[in-house]
C-alpha cells in the first residue's frame, strides 16, 4: 500500500507511476493470496512474547476504560475493577520478563489451560 501511495506522491512520470502502482498492486494481491511471505518473509521467532505483548496492550485498553468509568461514576465496584486490571498488568509484565528472548522451543510445554489463557508455564 505504501508503494502505491509513494508512486502517486513521489514519482513524476506518469509511466513510472503506472509501473510502480502495478508492482504495488501485485504485491497487495500476493499478500491476499498468502504468497507474499516468500518474497517478504516474516521471521518472527518469539511467539510467546508477541502473544503476551498483545494481551498487555488489550489489558491496557481495558484499564483505560476502567479509569474513564471511574471519572464518570466513582464506585467501589469501579475501583475494584480498576485494581484487578492493574494487577493483571503487573502479572503480564512478569510473564513478559519470563518469555523475553526465548523461542517457542525454549519454553516449557504449556498445559491446554495455559494455552487457552495465552499464558506460558
Amino acid at each position: 500500500m505504501v508503494l502505491v501511495v509513494s508512486a502517486i506522491l513521489l514519482v513524476r512520470s506518469i509511466y513510472s507511476q503506472l509501473a510502480v502502482v502495478l508492482v504495488g498492486l501485485i504485491c497487495i494481491e500476493l499478500g491476499v493470496w498468502q504468497l507474499a511471505h516468500r518474497l517478504l518473509p516474516n521471521d518472527r521467532r518469539f511467539h510467546a512474547l508477541r502473544r503476551e505483548l498483545d494481551a498487555f496492550v488489550e489489558c491496557s485498553r481495558q484499564l483505560n476504560q476502567a479509569a474513564l468509568a471511574i471519572q464518570i461514576n466513582d464506585t467501589p465496584e469501579q475501583r475494584a475493577a480498576f485494581d484487578d486490571l492493574r494487577r493483571a498488568l503487573h502479572q503480564s509484565v512478569d510473564v513478559i520478563a519470563e518469555v523475553a528472548g526465548k523461542r517457542q522451543e525454549d519454553l516449557p510445554r504449556a498445559s491446554e489451560e495455559e494455552m487457552a489463557l495465552g499464558r506460558m508455564a
